[in-house]
């Protein structure tokens, strides 16, 4: 066993991220610790109430009790899979502290022309499809903002729930 297998295991049992995608992932660490230090646990693991769900963040209404981010290792079952969602769902985390006191209102990051410009036309027809229309633009902010890397989200989730 290579000294980098042993490492990422020994910092995988020591966060409890077990089935987490290996933090050798550029900026994964530094992610997962801004989403740690907003108040949010991050899990790894099964979802089986979750259907066809790679992710989610959960949270108690006006609160950031219990919050956090599930990775559902039965759906997104590539290491790429569940960075790409651990970024999607960590965009929600982002929007979430931009109105933390508002019930279940998200705002988003960016503007509608950003969107307008980033975005693929097979994930704003799947958010169509997929989610209500009060969800759409949130959905597709995440949709777009999880293919950019983990240092980007991180800044975003910093700038959101810490002003910095």
């Amino acid at each position: 066993m290579s000294f980098k297998t042993i490492l990422a295991t020994a910092i995988i049992a020591t966060t409890g991220l077990v089935g987490a995608p290996a933090l050798a992932e550029p900026g994964g660490h530094q992610l997962i610790a801004t989403l740690r230090s907003a108040g949010v646990k991050v899990n790894f693991g099964y979802c089986p109430d979750e259907s066809g769900t790679m992710g989610y963040f959960a949270y108690r209404t006006n609160t950031w009790m219990d919050a956090r981010v599930q990775i559902c290792t039965d759906v997104a079952t590539t290491t790429a899979d569940r960075w790409e969602t651990l970024r999607h769902e960590a965009v929600h985390v982002a929007q979430k502290c931009e109105n933390p006191n508002h019930g279940n209102t998200f705002e988003t990051l960016t503007s509608y022309s950003f969107l307008k410009n980033n975005s693929t036309n097979s994930d704003a027809s799947f958010v169509m499809s997929a989610y209500p229309k009060a969800k759409w633009m949130i959905e597709l902010e995440a949709f777009t903002l999880m293919k950019h890397s983990n240092y980007t989200i991180t800044k975003m989730v910093n700038r959101a729930c810490f002003g910095r």
